[in-house]
């Protein structure tokens, strides 16, 4: 029902302790008119620097894993349009 956007990107090679707090913004746009009521955050890893390349994928349209998605509910229900714009930031603390 929207487009997607990547908030975070590692690189588990280099990342330091300071560095996984973070806060990022982000912009999605609606594909169709619907009610929106929630946010879904998923992750994708790819093993790059290994023999054999490995991919995890968790996102709603890959193959079902047991790591899920996480759903961020929203306390009231809006009606969307077709190209309308939403827009804020995400703040992760461990």
């Amino acid at each position: 029902m929207t487009t997607h956007c990547k908030i975070f990107n590692i690189d588990l090679f280099t990342i330091k302790k300071e560095e996984i707090d973070f806060m990022s913004g982000y912009k999605i746009t609606f594909t169709e008119d619907n009610c929106f009521n929630e946010l879904v955050s998923w992750f994708n890893v790819y093993f790059n620097k290994v023999n054999k390349k490995v991919e995890l994928l968790s996102g709603p349209l890959d193959e079902p894993t047991h790591w899920k998605q996480t759903v961020f509910y929203i306390e009231d229900d809006f009606q969307m349009k077709i190209e309308d714009n939403l827009w804020g930031n995400i703040v992760v603390i461990k």
